[in-house]
């Protein structure tokens, strides 16, 4: 599978040429009944040998299962507890990465389970996606693995001042390059000044590949939106040209002129907006009303 595949009818069957370490199979959907499951075959048939079998339970109750399959008989069950982190009707974003050892699923965003490998993984040639599921997208990517960095880097902060009364109906572009050094992260923060709220936190997140965006007010998180139309976009050295737009209900972002999110407005007045910060692991080349 080369290219992403959108909106796949399930059951779903897509070739796999070359397992291999760091390869990332990222399937999103929408869980619509009691169970489905990712199955990485060793051949072309449903009956072929299953390496890895991925398998949410909302019945009889909420668990991911794990298994092998060779020879037409499943291996021992692993139903070691790990959490549950799918919702009936609600999308999901699993990523299943291949390490030399094991699989590693983490599933929007959050580390879910690691499952040893008892076939080979050279062995797996494709993956089957049934059951209770709609699919909006499947394909494949490589993880990124940042070099060790013995010494943390301290953020870089650029701040700018909004130069009118009132940032609604304006616009802020960035322009930077992403760095690959730790965090591993930057962001854009919509402030009410040095240390105050913050109206809009835009947030990328190389070590998660999420955007993801929130509020803050008087100290305290609110709750995060992490749901993308595309793939992350971005990656480490690539110019970026971030376009915010402070639209009346939303704040609208842009990506080298393609609509990315938007994040609804949780607080007023917008006057009260009077810094924006960039912060992290980028650096920035220009910035701009």
């Amino acid at each position: 599978m080369n290219s992403p595949i959108y909106n796949p009818v399930v059951p779903f069957t897509t070739g796999l040429t070359a397992m291999q370490p760091q390869l990332m199979i990222c399937v999103d959907g929408t869980p619509t009944g009691a169970r489905f499951h990712i199955n990485f075959h060793t051949g072309p048939s449903e009956h072929d040998d299953v390496a890895f079998h991925f398998n949410p339970r909302f019945n009889p109750r909420k668990e991911v299962v794990r298994n092998t399959r060779t020879s037409g008989t499943w291996q021992a069950w692993d139903k070691h507890p790990v959490g549950f982190p799918f919702q009936m009707g609600k999308p999901f974003k699993v990523i299943i990465l291949c390490q030399p050892h094991q699989f590693k699923a983490p599933v929007n965003g959050r580390h879910l389970l690691e499952y040893q490998h008892r076939l080979s993984y050279q062995s797996i040639r494709y993956m089957r996606i049934e059951g209770d599921v709609a699919l909006s997208l499947v394909r494949t990517d490589f993880e990124s693995i940042p070099p060790p960095a013995p010494v943390p880097t301290p953020d870089l902060v650029q701040t700018l001042n909004v130069p009118f009364p009132n940032i609604r109906g304006r616009k802020i572009t960035v322009t930077g390059i992403p760095q690959n050094r730790r965090p591993h992260r930057f962001s854009i923060n919509f402030r009410t000044g040095p240390g105050g709220d913050i109206f809009f936190h835009f947030n990328v997140r190389f070590d998660e590949r999420q955007i993801v965006r929130n509020a803050q007010f008087s100290g305290a998180w609110g709750h995060e939106e992490r749901g993308l139309s595309v793939p992350f976009p971005f990656q480490y050295g690539v110019p970026y040209q971030i376009t915010i737009h402070v639209d009346p209900g939303v704040f609208r972002a842009e990506l080298n002129g393609m609509a990315i999110c938007a994040f609804s407005h949780r607080k007023r007045p917008l006057t009260l907006i009077r810094q924006i910060e960039v912060v992290g692991a980028t650096s920035v080349t220009s910035s701009s009303f």
